[in-house]
């Protein structure tokens, strides 16, 4: 299952879903295409129709409520609404909290005195 396409969002995978986060797919149609596109920082050459944006990066007022599909299944349903845009959490870098990639020295063991260089890179 394709995770939240916006850099840094921890949100990736089938338990994105079932801790509630919805995944919404970027519009196929311009211009809204190009603007959700703009607004992740996925340049529209690198774009390849399988961009996820989770709920997260949207405000509460950007959804609307189906009282009547709500009632009938007993389940509050809500969609994003046609004109609404990513502006939530929309960061060029990695959010607090996740864990980035740390480059560390250390002594090789070959008893030269070399070092190597370890690279750890975050889940």
């Amino acid at each position: 299952m394709p995770g939240c396409s916006v850099r840094g969002c921890v949100n990736h995978g089938a338990k994105t879903v079932a801790l509630g986060c919805m995944l919404h797919t970027v519009p196929r149609k311009e211009p809204m295409r190009g603007k959700w596109l703009k607004l992740i920082h996925v340049e529209g050459s690198t774009a390849n129709g399988k961009e996820r944006v989770c709920s997260l990066h949207f405000r509460r007022s950007d959804y609307q409520y189906d009282p009547t599909l709500s009632k009938s299944i007993g389940v509050l349903k809500h969609y994003l609404k046609r004109d609404a845009l990513p502006s939530e959490n929309l960061h060029d870098t990695a959010w607090p909290g996740r864990r980035q990639s740390v480059g560390t020295s250390l002594e090789s063991g070959a008893g030269d005195g070399s070092k190597m260089h370890v690279l750890q890179v975050g889940a």
